[in-house]
């Protein structure tokens, strides 16, 4: 499988703080569906080191087993959130009930940099938005994504949460809110933010 991506904005990277992938385009794809014993670039070994770099690139999550941020703490809104398990060994995630507005909680000790989390959506009615709680309770606007129409962001994308903005001596609260049927947050066990 080989995909050749464009950047619309060469000032601007997929891997900005903001998030910029709607910069990213696809200009090509192949395939080769090689039979087995076919001598074909499916038994090059060229071709299978690429592909093994691709899928440790993609699929890797290792790194999350030293998250620099162990002791988060999380409360979720039971009453409106769905707590729904996945495929992938470890993970799941809270999506709204019945496209309610649904708001998670993380408590966060020891930030000294900034952090990435895990939200997916589709749909225009859908969108998460993070906010950093002062100590008087006060809400500061940290992060937002929309959905678009028919169009699901990618299941793995990571999405950078400033952290040290949010923290104060050496602490940060977050409030999320989800909003719309498809806002997702994945989690690694009960992990939001790595």
């Amino acid at each position: 499988l080989e995909l050749r991506f464009g950047l619309r904005c060469a000032e601007k990277t997929p891997f900005s703080p903001s998030g910029n992938l709607g910069s990213v385009f696809l200009k090509r794809i192949s395939a080769n569906i090689c039979p087995q014993g076919d001598d074909g670039p499916c038994a090059d070994r060229q071709y299978l080191e690429v592909v093994k770099v691709l899928q440790d690139a993609l699929l890797d999550t290792r790194f999350l087993a030293a998250s620099r941020f162990p002791a988060q703490t999380v409360a979720a809104d039971r009453g409106r959130l769905s707590d729904n398990e996945t495929g992938y060994p470890g993970w799941g995630f809270y999506t709204p009930k019945e496209g309610e507005k649904a708001v998670v909680r993380v408590g966060l000790e020891n930030v000294r940099g900034d952090g990435v989390f895990y939200p997916r959506l589709s749909g225009r009615d859908s969108s998460i938005t993070v906010y950093a709680i002062g100590s008087d309770g006060s809400r500061r606007l940290v992060f937002t994504l929309k959905g678009l129409p028919d169009v699901w962001t990618p299941i793995s994308a990571q999405y950078v949460l400033p952290l040290r903005e949010a923290a104060r001596d050496g602490t940060a609260r977050l409030e999320i809110v989800l909003q719309g049927r498809f806002a997702q947050l994945w989690r690694k066990g009960r992990d939001i933010v790595f």
